[in-house]
């Protein structure tokens, strides 16, 4: 990304010089001009497609095939916008974004073979649900490990104690700020009938989202990051429908759709 902005005693980015950034743009700007040219002239022009279909090879990859997410990988669509954002991002997350779909599906194709199925909505109970949410709580467990000496400081200082490392104020401010808003929004849950130990439950669930869905998007540099999974799901499957109760069922479902629908 830094290849676009100019350096130092420079007018502009170093990319606008490359040869094979000019031969690209040229690439796209032919293709889309063709496209759209042939929409007035059909007779005298050819468009170049940008989706394939490759399911006739389905046969060859029987277990690929049958996986989740297969069809849309086997109909592929060159999008250049998002070609372009991956040359921004770092050439392991780019790879890894690639070649994640694939081993999904594969993976998933395999226990499909012994009827387990993958599929399902946001709010169902579905084992790929679990899986997501259990990656994020991994997820989760390793930025906390990483940082406890540096998140007990803060929260110490928070508290009004001392702390062996220097910490920034506006660090401090942020947690009393997350503190007293994590207090206000289980309190509101509680005072609407929900159980305390649910309502914390449910706080402590989208805390995690929240907080890997950001570090991801910070350590990437991923401009598209979709969460599959919602904290009232992971209740749900964990505790139980009799346990939670009708109307606590009822309230966490209600608080998702508002809050966490579509989280990215």
């Amino acid at each position: 990304a830094h290849s676009l902005l100019p350096a130092e005693g420079e007018s502009r980015g170093g990319v606008f010089t490359n040869r094979l950034f000019w031969i690209g743009v040229g690439v796209v700007l032919f293709v889309h001009l063709n496209n759209y040219a042939r929409v007035w002239w059909p007779d005298y022009l050819v468009a170049i497609p940008r989706r394939f279909d490759f399911w006739g090879l389905r046969s060859l990859f029987p277990t690929f095939a049958r996986g989740h997410g297969a069809w849309t990988l086997m109909h592929p669509i060159v999008f250049f916008t998002g070609v372009g954002f991956a040359y921004l991002l770092t050439t392991d997350v780019s790879l890894s974004l690639g070649l994640a779909p694939f081993a999904y599906a594969l993976v998933t194709g395999i226990f499909m073979g012994y009827g387990v199925r993958f599929g399902g909505r946001v709010f169902e109970l579905a084992i790929g649900r679990f899986i997501c949410a259990g990656a994020y709580f991994g997820f989760f467990l390793v930025l906390v490990y990483t940082g406890r000496r540096y998140f007990l400081s803060v929260f110490r200082r928070c508290m009004g104690l001392k702390s062996a490392d220097p910490v920034e104020p506006h660090a401090v401010w942020g947690a009393r700020v997350f503190l007293a808003g994590s207090a206000l929004f289980v309190l509101m849950l509680v005072g609407e009938g929900m159980a305390l130990y649910l309502a914390m439950l449910y706080t402590f669930g989208a805390l995690i989202l929240f907080l890997v869905l950001s570090r991801i998007v910070a350590e990437t540099g991923a401009f598209f990051v979709n969460v599959p999974f919602s904290p009232c799901i992971v209740l749900w499957g964990l505790l139980g429908a009799k346990a939670i109760g009708p109307r606590a069922c009822l309230m966490v479902f209600m608080v998702s759709s508002l809050l966490l629908i579509d989280p990215r």
